[in-house]
């Protein structure tokens, strides 16, 4: 058997227990730079784990070295309690689905998804593959060739190919990139549910925000070749730990403030001469210096008469700009007494007069909303890097895919 024939088999050296997928101090340098340093991470078998960040920190150096596509230069690599650091990525129980599906034009779709089954009994082949050309809904399409399907219909072929010979860990590297944005938010779906049905450890590198919120169990943030937080979705996104964080996953207001003192589990915070309070689980930084932070949608603009009730926070502000987006109107707000901004989302949900610049307004938002952040960071850490999704949109998906995971379990 050839190297290109025995891709995906399962190597005896390893054995078929499934189990979790340990990562222990990975290290990865290029040419004297670090590209992925000191990582730990264990991904429990079954799950759809995200590694999400920016081009360029290390999530798909990690993919490579868990793929055996390429040797880590510290660390080791654990699946089930084996080492398999060592093994050649062929004698490795994980298969790969890129980004480009690497389909055989001339094979039909059986064929393609048969390839990596050659050594089989023919009766084992076709078991297998019908049965998981059933499981992606692709039965009708069998005897069809590559280029008579759509690219979400290929999507599924390529994620049938690699799952056939029942690997212990498939790899997902960035998968959904070239499919236009109607297809990949149903695919984003599509494949949840066929790691969900199959139970098999998934690990999806991506950039998109909102692929990782929809798909994914747990997400881990990469930056500089570092996990800066790692969490459920909505965790991530409702209590960032980090100006990077909070700032990738949609967009934050973040406002310098000092923290005045804490009363009843809530640490007061003066932002421009004006106090705000933060639940002290919330509160992410061990000196007094600050920034507190809260997304633009957590806010409701009332006007300067209005006041907030007692398990909300308030700032008052006058109008600069607003934007009309059609679902919804982003204010820009200065901060009174100061030069800082806020933004706000209204959603367009009633009729309602649109602010003018110079209105007077107050900017309140629930406490349990609020956060605090060490504030010796860059405020705007991970400005620019965001992908995929405005704010409102990630924050949608952040709720829409909490309902489904609780809906598959």
């Amino acid at each position: 058997m050839t190297a290109t024939e025995q891709v995906g088999v399962v190597s005896s050296e390893v054995g078929a227990i499934e189990g979790d997928l340990e990562l222990r101090g990975l290290v990865k340098r290029y040419s004297g730079t670090t590209v992925v340093d000191s990582l730990d991470l264990t991904i429990p078998s079954g799950q759809l784990f995200a590694l999400l960040g920016p081009s360029g920190c290390g999530k798909t150096t990690t993919l490579r070295m868990v793929a055996g596509l390429e040797q880590p230069d510290e660390g080791s690599i654990l699946l089930s309690g084996n080492d398999i650091t060592q093994l050649r990525g062929f004698r490795r129980p994980v298969n790969t689905v890129f980004q480009s599906y690497a389909l055989f034009p001339h094979l039909t779709i059986f064929e393609n998804v048969a390839f990596g089954l050659r050594e089989r009994r023919a009766s084992d082949i076709k078991r297998k593959v019908e049965r998981i050309l059933e499981t992606v809904e692709l039965s009708a399409l069998a005897q069809r060739k590559p280029a008579q399907l759509s690219g979400g219909q290929q999507q599924r072929v390529a994620l049938a190919r690699a799952i056939v010979n029942e690997p212990q860990v498939l790899l997902l590297d960035e998968p959904l990139g070239a499919l236009d944005m109607k297809l990949r938010r149903q695919m984003q779906y599509e494949v949840k549910q066929i790691q969900s049905d199959l139970g098999l450890t998934f690990l999806h590198v991506t950039h998109d925000q909102e692929e990782a919120m929809t798909m994914a169990d747990k997400i881990a943030v990469m930056n500089g070749g570092r996990i800066e937080q790692m969490g459920a979705p909505e965790e991530l996104y409702e209590s960032p730990r980090t100006a990077f964080v909070a700032n990738f996953l949609g967009n934050s207001n973040l406002l310098p403030g000092i923290v005045l003192g804490h009363e009843s589990e809530l640490a007061m915070i003066d932002v421009a001469g004006q106090q705000v309070r933060v639940p002290s689980a919330r509160v992410h930084a061990t000196d007094q210096s600050v920034f507190v932070g809260v997304r633009p949608e957590k806010i409701r603009i009332a006007r300067d008469h209005d006041v907030a009730a007692a398990g909300e926070n308030e700032l008052a502000g006058i109008v600069l700009d607003s934007s009309y987006t059609g679902i919804g109107t982003e204010y820009v707000v200065e901060v009174a007494g100061s030069n800082e901004t806020v933004k706000a989302f209204v959603q367009n949900d009633s009729v309602r007069e649109r602010l003018a610049p110079g209105t007077s307004v107050r900017l309140i938002w629930q406490l349990g909303f609020t956060f605090a952040l060490d504030g010796s960071q860059d405020p705007h850490a991970g400005e620019g890097t965001a992908v995929g999704a405005d704010t409102q949109h990630v924050a949608a998906v952040g709720a829409r895919g909490r309902a489904a995971r609780r809906k598959r379990r």
